[in-house]
């Protein structure tokens, strides 16, 4: 469960879009919420000045008291009332003061609002958002300023969450699929909803690398699909009354576009393989690493950015380890070369 929520804030309205659900996350499951926010005066210069100078140091102060009064403000707000809440105010580079701050409250969840490029920024850059996806130590919840927010409905059974959870077969599955089950879990237990496991793979996989990954997702889902308690001695195993009551689905689809795949079906234009169904999801869970084989790390255009880019569906990003290229694909489809 995600019970320490770490939320950003930069002063604008954008970003305070967040707390409404950081607030409804942290309550399902009784947790707590950060509130930080970065001051960087001076630190666009470099080398940067020093804060000691009396100058620098002035601004700093008078800046650090102003985001000191507006986090209180923000935390005693009644989107956040009988939360615990804690602030953080940070002086430094943006990225590296929110990590830091992750690791300090050992939050286990980032939520930000973000808003689609506009043509002013350049191709070749990543703005403070991508910046964050990519580096962040924990899963980060992106909402898009024009977006909807999901309901998360923890006590209506009549409106289950739709999870559509992407894998592209770069990292393990297993992350990501409990990062998934993580959203329809509070201090109670397991809870009703849906959740589709949505393959998507290079063209070049053969029909016996597609039957696997099949296979491996069937495996994951079957093992993993229960809410372990600490409380109790099960031994790993899943006791009385853990198992979760989710609509459970798969698919498999070699594709050279896994984004357009992806945005698709989460947005119900394509039906879902086998079952012929369509329909909106309300969360797209995927890996940081999603498309790396095809779009590497050093590449500014990667597939997550351009998910963000493209659907106004709030995003799950979650960080995964990334499998070697020899594991990527060992079932690529053969062609023979030809006798000369």
């Amino acid at each position: 469960m995600f019970t320490r929520i770490l939320v950003p804030l930069d002063g604008s309205l954008r970003a305070e879009k967040a707390l409404p659900l950081a607030a409804k996350l942290a309550r399902a499951v009784k947790g707590s919420i950060v509130l930080v926010r970065v001051i960087t005066a001076g630190t666009e210069y470099w080398p940067a000045p020093s804060a000691s100078s009396d100058i620098v140091g002035g601004i700093i102060e008078d800046e650090r008291q102003a985001a000191w009064h507006y986090l209180m403000k923000k935390a005693s707000g009644a989107a956040l009332t009988n939360i615990p809440v804690e602030i953080d105010v940070r002086w430094g580079p943006v990225i590296t003061s929110i990590m830091d701050a992750i690791t300090s409250h050992q939050c286990n969840l980032m939520m930000m609002c973000h808003k689609k490029r506009d043509g002013s920024a350049h191709p070749l850059t990543r703005n403070v958002t991508e910046q964050l996806v990519l580096h962040s130590s924990v899963p980060v919840f992106l909402l898009h300023e024009e977006g909807p927010q999901p309901l998360f409905h923890h006590l209506d059974p009549l409106q289950p969450q739709r999870i559509l959870v992407g894998w592209d077969g770069s990292c393990e599955p297993l992350p990501i699929f409990n990062a998934a089950v993580s959203l329809l879990v509070d201090e109670k237990g397991p809870l009703q909803g849906s959740i589709h496991v949505a393959g998507v793979f290079s063209p070049e996989m053969d029909d016996s690398g597609c039957n696997q990954e099949r296979e491996a997702i069937q495996l994951m889902i079957k093992e993993e699909l229960y809410i372990p308690d600490d409380r109790q001695n099960t031994g790993g195993k899943p006791s009385a009354g853990q198992a979760m009551e989710v609509d459970l689905n798969w698919s498999i689809t070699r594709t050279p576009d896994p984004v357009r795949t992806l945005i698709d079906l989460a947005e119900g234009k394509e039906p879902i393989q086998g079952s012929g169904t369509t329909g909106r999801f309300d969360v797209i869970v995927v890996s940081s690493s999603l498309g790396d084989q095809e779009c590497p790390e050093w590449c500014f255009g990667s597939v997550i950015n351009q998910i963000m880019q493209e659907t106004h569906i709030p995003i799950l990003s979650v960080p995964t380890v990334r499998k070697e290229p020899e594991e990527r694909f060992p079932h690529k489809a053969q062609t023979s070369l030809p006798t000369l």
